[in-house]
């Protein structure tokens, strides 16, 4: 089968060692000081004394240095930031080109784009948008901690760009969103075709409540006609604490004749 399913549970646990890498270095972040300079109270050692920059204090009952530091710098985290979107990347190319998958009748045996009894083009068009997101997630991946320049007459040579890192990050996972909405969407159709030339079809269970509650509220496409509520409908159902909003379905042919007239 192609790579895109096969792979799939590749693109989702790197995915998943990304995040966890990344709430890993958040977490020692937000539990820790970023001061700069760093403030050490007490006696201070003979190999602190040598650090360039160093301001000693060392007068009756007071005792210290403030030393320059780098604890400043937000790098460890653009990197994580960075390494999630990268696999973030990879999952939005599986989900597209699985969708790819489903609507071609030399792999699937379903009707061409996934049509229903009444529809000649049905989902033909809607590659279009799958690809702009993808593609959009693909950019946004692009490495942007690399993008700075020398300032503060060079004394502030290295950055990282983390709040740009980090609102690409955001932006790809609400793509995310978006294309797994079309992903189910087209499997939804899929099941539906697939059940009409085997009735007998059994899904797993996971599968099969996600199927349950996104047909609950979205129906069967049968003919030519608008997807976008169905799209929307899709992206919200992994949106948490957002319901599915209920699109009225439109007459359709019996489940029968949705392989015989494709």
């Amino acid at each position: 089968e192609p790579l895109s399913y096969r792979t799939g549970s590749y693109q989702i646990g790197a995915r998943d060692r990304a995040l966890d890498e990344l709430d890993a270095i958040l977490t020692i972040q937000f539990n820790g000081a970023d001061d700069n300079p760093v403030v050490y109270v007490g006696a201070v050692s003979p190999m602190t004394a040598a650090l360039p920059g160093l301001k000693i204090v060392d007068e009756p009952g007071l005792q210290g240095a403030v030393v320059p530091s780098a604890s400043f710098s937000p790098l460890p985290q653009a990197i994580a930031l960075q390494t999630a979107g990268i696999a973030a990347a990879h999952v939005s190319e599986g989900i597209l080109n699985r969708t790819l998958v489903l609507m071609n009748p030399d792999i699937t045996g379903l009707p061409r784009f996934l049509a229903g009894p009444d529809a000649v083009h049905a989902f033909g068009a809607i590659h279009k948008p799958i690809g702009a997101v993808a593609a959009q997630n693909r950019s946004l991946a692009d490495p942007a901690s690399l993008d700075f320049a020398s300032l503060a007459l060079g004394i502030e040579d290295m950055g990282t760009n983390a709040p740009r890192v980090a609102r690409r990050l955001s932006q790809m996972a609400g793509n995310l969103d978006t294309l797994l909405g079309f992903e189910l969407l087209l499997a939804a159709q899929a099941i539906d075709l697939r059940r009409a030339a085997t009735p007998d079809l059994v899904l797993a269970p996971g599968t099969g409540a996600l199927y349950g509650q996104y047909r609950a509220s979205v129906p069967f496409l049968c003919g030519d006609t608008t997807v976008l509520s169905g799209i929307i409908a899709a992206s919200t159902a992994f949106v948490e604490g957002t319901p599915l909003t209920p699109i009225p379905p439109v007459p359709c042919a019996p489940a029968a004749e949705l392989m015989t007239e494709n």
